[in-house]
């Protein structure tokens, strides 16, 4: 079976490729260059979560006790997960290989996938091919767009999504499609429903941490209404085709800071 062994990790800033060899002069193998990505993949998900918990738990405060904010400011590490959808996606050998067209969370919020879009015309009838984070790395351009660059060749993604090569590829395996899992595209413009379930709000984007878990969400109040931003775990999530539910009445979530 033949391995994708480069990966690196889906991160804000300044990306960490995960399979250099220490000395360029000693050849490696798969296993190590694999072994060399999971390696860089923990550290640097253990070196950035203390610096996002401090942010995100100020965060946190300023949602409750500020009337505006403003995200990049307040949470400048986090990811836009709406801009992050239709991003292309690049390797050095072959250009444009694909497009990030959804991720996919657990049940506990995590990344366990990002699904990419590649072939067809215009994006019609495109295969999607389910990717592990570490396989990608993310770099936010200065007009808040984003670059998205990996090191699995267009003819590994084409036997990807001809189902005709299993490897490391589809990493997730089965259980990314387990019906407890949320998916991006979906949750973008989705239903929030209150206590009684009337409707108080619509997802306008989804804010992601440093290494692609769902942090909180951005609610629009109303057709003209104001924006806010909630905790991504206080909304329960029952089943896809599904409003997703809040604890917060309509009045309760027009108290939080205003985003701008």
């Amino acid at each position: 079976m033949r391995k994708i062994i480069i990966a690196a990790a889906l991160i804000a800033a300044a990306p960490i490729a995960a399979a250099i060899a220490a000395d360029r002069n000693q050849p490696t193998t798969a296993d190590q260059v694999s072994q060399a990505a999971s390696d860089t993949w923990q550290w640097l998900k253990k070196e950035t979560k203390a610096a996002w918990d401090a942010t995100s738990k100020a965060f946190s405060q300023a949602i409750e006790t500020r009337k505006t904010l403003i995200i990049t400011q307040e949470l400048p590490t986090a990811i836009s997960g709406k801009r992050l959808l239709g991003t292309s996606l690049e390797n050095g050998r072959d250009g444009k290989v694909g497009a990030i067209s959804d991720l996919v969370f657990g049940g506990d919020a995590r990344l366990d996938a990002v699904v990419v879009a590649e072939g067809g015309f215009l994006g019609i009838g495109a295969d999607q091919v389910p990717m592990k984070p570490n396989l990608i790395t993310i770099r936010r351009q200065p007009d808040g767009s984003f670059k998205a660059r990996t090191n699995v060749s267009e003819d590994q993604i084409d036997r990807a999504g001809d189902a005709a090569f299993v490897s490391s590829i589809e990493a997730v395996g089965p259980n990314y499609k387990k019906p407890e899992n949320r998916r991006l595209a979906a949750l973008i413009g989705a239903t929030v429903v209150g206590p009684n379930g009337e409707k108080v709000a619509t997802i306008d984007d989804i804010l992601l941490s440093p290494t692609g878990d769902a942090s909180y969400a951005v609610l629009s109040l109303g057709m003209a209404g104001p924006r806010v931003v909630v905790g991504f775990s206080s909304l329960k999530f029952t089943r896809a085709d599904a409003p997703l539910q809040t604890s917060r009445t309509a009045e309760q979530l027009s108290h939080l800071a205003q985003v701008q």
